[in-house]
């Protein structure tokens, strides 16, 4: 195979990587999780969804061949369509859960086993930041517009 290609177990990897990106984010964004706004909830939930779904679907028969191929990933991404929701906290615990689970059944040492690899992971490491981060603008600016329309009176 060659060492551009993303075989079975590396294309969950991906997803399962994408998880925890998003996760180191928000945390360094916000201190205590407490802080988080519900719509930085409902963006990283979407995004969280997304990963998931991503490592549930059928291996497609050609791998991923390069790094623009990523985009397939990043379209699972864009397909979630999550709304506020009163359980986002207990949500969010259950999926990280699951992602420490899958990443150790993985056994990532194997993944990342020359530099190429390694550098390709730092790739996606600033595109998945990225990604969360305008995920989550893109989430609290539809949340505000859908929920703060006050007029002059009563603002």
């Amino acid at each position: 195979m060659a060492k551009d290609h993303l075989n079975r177990e590396q294309y969950s990897f991906v997803a399962a990587a994408m998880a925890g990106r998003i996760k180191i984010f928000l945390n360094q964004k916000f201190i205590d999780s407490k802080n988080i706004p519900p719509a930085v909830y409902d963006a990283a939930l979407g995004l969280f969804d997304s990963a998931l779904e991503c490592v549930l679907q059928p291996i497609p028969e050609e791998p991923i061949k390069n790094s623009e191929d990523y985009a397939v990933v990043a379209y699972f991404m864009r397909r979630s369509n999550i709304v506020g929701r009163q359980d986002n906290r207990i949500k969010l615990d259950g999926l990280i859960c699951h992602y420490r689970q899958l990443i150790a059944s993985l056994k990532i040492e194997r993944v990342l086993d020359n530099a190429h690899e390694i550098e390709e992971f730092k790739n996606l490491e600033n595109f998945f930041s990225m990604l969360a981060a305008q995920g989550e603008q893109d989430r609290y600016d539809d949340h505000m517009s859908r929920h703060c329309h006050l007029s002059d009176d009563e603002q």
